[in-house]
């Protein structure tokens, strides 16, 4: 290719065809339409070019393109693609035509004939803009445009930049920008309910879902069913426990019970109704049902439901409680030799 094609004549009939052919071609640059990044554009027709002497197609004319206001090649493309340069120049064809689309960026456009006389040449032809940065600057620091794809992460002087063209699809940055610690901003992951309950990372953060599920967003209450020197006896309503509008929209999710003198032969067998909300009359005159499908139970001679052979099972159905409901403890067995004191642990968590 060579570097530049000659110069056109000068005759005065020259530059008046040459005037009117200026007009066609500006109007097919001005049809151009911009794409997506790094794509590029079309010459919707054809790119066609006639001959100012003779009006017919320019055939095997030429087509230099360059950077703006320069004698530097610039690469054009065969399709939309932007995939496979055309030569520089690009011939034209058998119709003085030919498959150009620009790439991203300015250019300087040059036509000429089949002996590289040039017919025109029109500059700062703008391609598509590219919907990412060319460059960057952080600090002071400029990043060049390999450090901005969505491949290579630059690390320029401490700064970390990772730039995502494509948001459709997004990418874990954390390996690009520092993390986040108890002395510096940053990126962090967020912690899950377990690693809240070990309570020991300082880089993680804590989202409102986590700490409730978490021990912290636990609420316990401790219930003396009988006091510590009291024989166990069976019966409903042995005590009553009134939910606080703190605890509204809970979950039951743990029952234990404890004696304070084992009891022997049998079991202590302790069932949990919940009581509806009622507007008159005892708390526990309403609907009522039970929280337990399996009752929370005692073993003889054992001061826990800890190691009980059959252990409580909180229905699932049943779990959940709102302000002003009642829990009634209705003891349904002792053991034959009582066991003294009863205490049971109830645990609620939002779902």
């Amino acid at each position: 290719m060579k570097p530049y094609p000659t110069a056109p004549p000068t005759t005065a009939n020259a530059r008046r065809k040459l005037a009117s052919w200026l007009w066609l071609v500006a109007l097919c640059l001005t049809a151009l339409s911009p794409l997506q990044a790094q794509t590029a554009l079309a010459t919707p027709p054809r790119f066609q070019v006639l001959d100012p002497d003779t009006g017919a197609f320019l055939v095997a004319g030429k087509v230099y393109t360059f950077l703006c206001g320069t004698s530097t090649p610039k690469a054009t493309y065969s399709d939309q693609s932007g995939g496979a340069a055309n030569t520089n120049p690009v011939e034209l064809d058998g119709s003085g035509s030919a498959d150009i689309w620009l790439g991203v960026g300015c250019y300087k456009v040059t036509v000429a004939n089949a002996s590289d006389v040039v017919i025109y040449t029109v500059d700062n032809v703008q391609g598509p803009v590219a919907n990412a940065f060319t460059s960057l600057s952080v600090a002071g620091v400029t990043i060049a445009t390999a450090d901005l794809d969505d491949v290579t992460p630059a690390a320029i002087s401490g700064v970390n930049i990772k730039w995502q063209k494509d948001v459709s699809t997004p990418i874990n940055v954390s390996g690009y920008i520092q993390a986040a610690s108890t002395a510096q901003s940053g990126v962090a992951e967020a912690a899950i309910a377990s690693e809240v309950n070990t309570g020991t990372d300082a880089s993680r953060y804590v989202s409102p879902d986590a700490l409730a599920g978490s021990n912290l967003g636990r609420r316990v209450v401790q219930l003396v069913v009988f006091d510590f020197a009291t024989d166990n006896t069976t019966g409903n309503g042995k005590f009553y426990f009134d939910v606080p509008a703190e605890f509204s929209g809970m979950n039951l999710v743990g029952v234990r019970g404890k004696v304070y003198t084992t009891g022997t032969t049998g079991v202590v067998s302790v069932a949990l109704t919940r009581c509806a909300v009622v507007a008159t009359g005892n708390p526990c005159s309403g609907t009522t049902v039970q929280m337990l499908s399996t009752n929370l139970t005692v073993d003889s001679g054992e001061a826990s439901s800890d190691t009980a052979a059959t252990a409580a099972v909180i229905d699932a159905a049943s779990d959940d409680v709102t302000t002003d409901q009642v829990i009634r403890v209705d003891v349904a067995a002792i053991h034959t030799t009582p066991a003294k004191g009863l205490s049971l642990t109830l645990s609620f968590q939002l779902p």
